[in-house]
């Protein structure tokens, strides 16, 4: 994944501020490569999230309602626009919680992956796969919606709750749920309040540090390092299994497709089928296109545009040959 930087009339500071980035990250991907789910972490500006304690979910997010924002970060060419609707989804459209005559309605679910951290939100997988399915053309179905229900940082626990509180109301005929390889470790209710304690306690030197080491999140490797000491592996699964069989719960008898890229480790691969194995109208595709060796991935691991496109050219390809969604033709 090297990426090529022009600089023109820059100050050699910044040059070197990049290339410190740049190479960190190298060693950050060396370093996370062995550990069990270890892949990007990212959040949005606290600020336009809100935060309601439900049950025994404490920390809970959601993103504001009818608000945009801009995001920036040093890989990026240029700002992008998260645009939320009415419901405080990453979405072009507002969707009717009726779903009209002649529409086949599908739920994308996920963390940041799936919300489009980064990208601007026309260009996130979700409204890439619509516009994908809405270009071809249907006798029975008039028009297909892809319903971003992605949220960053969330953990397979809050991506079935989120469902379950955004996504039933829709009655979707397809759930399509991407695995980052975040949901093999993440634990959100035990990580959020050690997250906040080391994001208030970091020393600028302390934080310093962890850039030149190639460490972008120190908060959250401390509160990872945390979570290791005090639960084991199978005790980590146990509490992701158990968060699956809630979704299943959740989701009645509406199709599910879970989803990974071909390039995660066969332990993952066969974790994340022994957790979904068994459950009806449930299909399994491990084999996304690699897009880090595509150059589809910004330096902190997350999809770029183009990475983007190939998920949703990946789903859309899969989605025809196993027929999950009705009499689709194109020229694609």
């Amino acid at each position: 994944m090297k990426k090529k930087f022009a600089f023109v009339a820059i100050p050699v500071i910044f040059f070197e501020l990049v290339l410190m980035v740049y190479l960190g990250f190298q060693i950050y991907q060396k370093k996370s490569h062995n550990i069990l789910g270890a892949t990007s972490v990212a959040t949005i500006k606290k600020e336009n999230l809100v935060f309601s304690p439900e049950g025994n979910l404490q920390y809970f997010y959601e993103s504001k309602p009818d608000t945009t924002e801009t995001d920036t970060a040093l890989w990026l060419p240029q700002p992008v626009t998260y645009t939320f609707n009415s419901d405080g989804l990453n979405d072009r459209y507002n969707y009717s919680v009726e779903k009209p005559a002649g529409v086949f309605r599908i739920i994308a679910l996920g963390d940041s992956f799936t919300f489009g951290h980064y990208v601007n939100t026309k260009d996130a997988w979700p409204e890439q796969l619509e516009d994908i399915l809405n270009n071809g053309s249907c006798k029975t179905n008039k028009k297909f919606e892809v319903i971003n229900l992605g949220e960053p940082g969330y953990d397979v626990q809050y991506i079935a709750h989120r469902y379950e509180k955004r996504g039933i109301k829709y009655n979707p005929d397809l759930i399509i749920w991407l695995e980052s390889s975040t949901g093999f470790t993440r634990f959100n209710e035990f990580l959020q309040p050690l997250v906040t304690k080391y994001e208030n306690s970091l020393t600028q030197e302390e934080l310093a540090q962890a850039s030149k080491s190639g460490d972008f999140w120190p908060a959250w490797t401390k509160a990872y390092d945390d979570l290791y000491r005090m639960y084991t592996k199978d005790e980590i699964s146990a509490y992701i299994h158990s968060a699956w069989q809630d979704f299943f719960r959740k989701r009645g008898d509406v199709p599910v497709l879970v989803t990974m890229f071909s390039s995660e480790s066969e332990e993952q691969k066969n974790l994340l089928q022994s957790w979904i194995s068994g459950q009806p109208h449930t299909f399994f595709y491990p084999n996304l296109s690699d897009i880090t060796a595509l150059k589809g991935v910004y330096p902190d691991g997350h999809p770029n545009v183009e990475g983007h496109a190939l998920i949703a050219e990946d789903l859309y390809k899969y989605l025809q040959n196993n027929t999950l969604i009705p009499c689709v033709s194109s020229t694609r």
